[in-house]
């Protein structure tokens, strides 16, 4: 489509209280002194035009020419300001042609058309040509007057009186033909959300709260229900996607330990997750669909974040709007801001780890077997609790300098500082991690040691020499802290001991 698009201005943004114009033989004049960009859910960013503001497009002279056309497309909302009666002017065309909204009614040139509801969007198209102007509403023509100018030189945006005018996208394409013309309207129809108003989603990741996200050291499984509104879905059985939710990287990341069968994609700054529709699970026009293989990091830090979902290789069904059948290059957008509640804890680290005792392993090749013993100390004023499941991982990327065929979890114990072992779930797959299998608490100055038995050092050699080397203590779901690590360092060299 983007060989037909003329001229497109998203009004999604302001420079110096201007529209951004990139487009030499335009030229864009305004008056936005009380205008601001704002935002919801349906259209994201979008330009909020104050009482007396304006926009002008001033173009060349594009004359109406054979069977071309030329057309106007514009996305409008607005919000009641006053109950007196006015006519709210929000586009005007060379002074020959207005659309206004008078009392919840969009009039033409004064002539009332179709009733309106306030806050919501709405989808206009003006279609110029030799023999007439037709205004469309949707997919519904509203309007068909005898009068065509023989060129376009002025486009006018202005904010009304008594209702607040919101805008976006406008895209203004000349000399196209009729074929070309329905083409761009079925597209623009389908493509934008507009007509789809009925339509919404949620995505959380706990069923008592559907209304936003949580951010937590547990891992939390995502979940998405769709609600079609008056559409019924027909998913194209011959598709293995059908609904795609974006958001900008960063937000999301794929599980590294699911093995669903769910895939994911990266499409410019966005992260895309692609999901399969099932029928069987579609419920008075409502879906719902698990995402196991995602998981939430917020590298950003946000305190809302901005989701996209497209639904594409469907039909749509409703005796509204008839049959629209979404192939995959036409999708169907649905924006939705959803808040982010993060209860990780706090992110400072609770600990101060080192080797207790000595901290120096033998590497004179021998195979001599040691014991590495990690006091881990609690650094707040205040007790440390520990829940089953919280963990600790012992990790390096120097973790060569031991020999790996002696080096396992099964070989850790954890004591509490009074001496008492606790109960442990060990990692069987060769990591030296370990999970709590009780309560526990660490109360202020006091300690829990990690005791790794049988460890053995690699013989020194030119790729690990005598020296020391950083290690993690990695931490896990500790109540009122979040996730982390704790950088410790292990000796390695050539040790004699003397004994009397």
């Amino acid at each position: 489509m983007s060989n037909i698009i003329s001229y497109h201005f998203p009004l999604d943004s302001l420079e110096n209280r201007q529209i951004i114009n990139i487009y030499q033989n335009v030229t864009v004049s305004s008056g936005l002194s009380g205008s601001k960009i704002d935002f919801d859910t349906r259209r994201g960013s979008f330009l909020s035009l104050a009482n007396h503001d304006f926009i002008n497009f001033t173009f060349d002279a594009f004359a109406v020419e054979s069977d071309k056309s030329y057309i106007i497309n514009l996305f409008f909302n607005y919000e009641t300001l006053s109950g007196d009666a006015a006519d709210n002017t929000l586009l005007n065309i060379d002074n020959t042609y207005s659309l206004s909204i008078r009392n919840n009614v969009l009039m033409i040139n004064a002539d009332p058309t179709e009733t309106l509801i306030p806050n919501t969007w709405y989808n206009i198209t003006i279609t110029m040509s030799r023999d007439a102007i037709k205004t469309i509403l949707f997919n519904k023509e509203i309007g068909n007057a005898a009068v065509s100018p023989e060129s376009v030189r002025e486009i006018k945006l202005q904010g009304g009186e008594t209702v607040n005018i919101k805008l976006s996208d406008l895209n203004i394409q000349e000399e196209v033909n009729a074929y070309a013309l329905d083409s761009i309207r079925n597209y623009q129809n389908v493509h934008n959300l507009s007509v789809f108003s009925t339509i919404h989603f949620r995505l959380y990741n706990k069923q008592e709260y559907k209304d936003r996200l949580f951010l937590e050291n547990d891992e939390q499984n995502l979940f998405l229900d769709i609600d079609f509104g008056n559409y019924a879905v027909e998913f194209d059985p011959g598709k293995d996607i059908h609904i795609i939710l974006k958001a900008k990287k960063g937000f999301f990341k794929k599980k590294e330990s699911s093995s669903d069968t769910g895939s994911v994609r990266t499409d410019g700054d966005d992260f895309c997750i692609q999901l399969k529709g099932d029928p069987a699970k579609i419920s008075n026009h409502q879906l719902s669909v698990p995402v196991p293989f995602a998981e939430l990091v917020n590298l950003r830090n946000q305190d809302q974040v901005l989701i996209q979902l497209e639904l594409i290789n469907c039909t749509l069904k409703t005796a509204d709007h008839k049959n629209i059948t979404v192939l995959g290059d036409h999708a169907v957008t649905i924006d939705r801001t959803i808040s982010i509640q993060d209860s990780r804890g706090a992110e400072a680290c609770p600990f101060d780890v080192f080797v207790f005792g000595n901290d120096t392993l033998y590497n004179g090749g021998d195979g001599r077997l040691q014991t590495i013993i990690l006091r881990v100390m609690n650094n707040r004023s205040e007790s440390i609790a520990f829940r089953p499941n919280s963990s600790f991982e012992i990790t390096s990327r120097q973790i060569g300098i031991l020999k790996e065929d002696v080096l396992q979890a099964a070989n850790i114990k954890v004591k509490a500082s009074e001496g008492r072992e606790l109960m442990l779930s060990k990692d069987g797959n060769g990591n030296l991690k370990v999970s709590l299998m009780e309560d526990a608490v660490m109360a202020e100055n006091h300690w829990i040691d990690i005791e790794i038995s049988g460890v053995q050092a690699n013989a020194a050699s030119g790729k690990f020499p005598s020296g020391s080397y950083p290690f993690y203590l990695e931490y896990r779901n500790i109540p009122g802290y979040r996730n982390g690590k704790t950088k410790f360092y292990i000796k390695t060299g050539k040790i004699f001991y003397y004994y009397n």
